[in-house]
């Protein structure tokens, strides 16, 4: 679910860190490959294809709200403990997903936590400030 939501909101930093984590606690590397079309494999289970549909559902929020009848089709499947669960993570994880894209982490694999790199470094290109209006100076 970490990695379906930082690949939905295209969190560089947030998919490498997951992707590694999930492969170290020995999550097959198959259904890693297969994630964005998990709803076309026969890799996760019933369980697993609720989680991810309710993760989605989260996720895409400004799409539409979680409809009564997909919330329905997950509650068949999931208990209400593991409903609230996959809500939570889901939320959690956009949120940090937010976070990191807006300090602008780097993905590279030699660092080991976030760094911004200021405005202007050659890693970081200028953006427009959104609070002024203005661009920083060349």
């Amino acid at each position: 679910m970490k990695i379906r939501a930082s690949q939905i909101n295209g969190c560089a930093f947030c998919l490498r860190m997951h992707t590694r984590d999930a492969l170290k606690k020995g999550e097959n590397s198959d259904r890693i490959a297969v994630l964005p079309g998990w709803e076309e494999t026969g890799y996760f289970s019933e369980t697993d294809r609720a989680a991810l549909h309710l993760t989605e559902a989260v996720t895409r929020v400004s799409d539409g709200h979680v409809s009564d009848e997909n919330y329905n089709d997950v509650a068949a499947v999931l208990t209400s403990d593991q409903v609230s669960a996959v809500v939570w993570l889901a939320t959690v994880m956009n949120a940090f997903n937010r976070v990191a894209i807006t300090v602008t982490p780097e993905a590279d694999p030699t660092l080991h936590h976030a760094v911004r790199a200021p405005v202007g470094h050659p890693r970081r290109p200028e953006r427009s400030h959104t609070v002024t209006g203005t661009r920083p100076p060349r």
